[in-house]
């Protein structure tokens, strides 16, 4: 099944702005049948619950269905990013400079791919990483994934 990813995250993050929410992430795999995975958060911060969720699965199932993009049975499940939120957009990473956070990459760099400590910042396309005591600095295009881990 051939869908147009982009063109879904378009439709998507147009029914997530009316709703003051923002994309964090979106997967459409086969499973035990097609699903559509969202997961949304606030861009001002703060906790996204299950009163969230509802609302954008209803706006987003109907902003998918007058789109059209999707062309087998699928399920829609909306959710918040969770404790470990996924890292994927040079925003991302500006918002949680100074928070812990675990990155891999597609290529070694200095020899590793895992890296694992407390974000510094990004610039110029890249993400600044402290960790085991000395500063990485990763170019996003390398990243294969990132995301936050839970501070205890």
């Amino acid at each position: 099944m051939q869908v147009d990813v982009k063109q879904l995250e378009n439709v998507v993050e147009t029914a997530l702005a009316a709703l003051h929410y923002e994309l964090v992430a979106l997967d459409f795999q086969r499973e035990h049948g097609w699903v559509l995975r969202i997961y949304i958060d606030r861009p001002e911060g703060g906790n996204v619950g299950i009163d969230d969720c509802t609302a954008a699965s209803r706006d987003i199932s109907t902003a998918l269905d007058v789109a059209d993009l999707i062309h087998v049975p699928y399920s829609l499940e909306v959710s918040s990013p969770g404790l470990d939120r996924p890292l994927r957009r040079e925003k991302d990473f500006a918002r949680y400079t100074g928070k812990r956070a675990r990155l891999r990459t597609r290529d070694p760099i200095d020899g590793r791919r895992n890296f694992s400590g407390t974000l510094k910042g990004v610039e110029d396309g890249r993400v600044a990483i402290e960790c085991d005591g000395q500063l990485f600095k990763l170019p996003l295009s390398e990243v294969a994934k990132a995301n936050l881990e839970m501070e205890i």
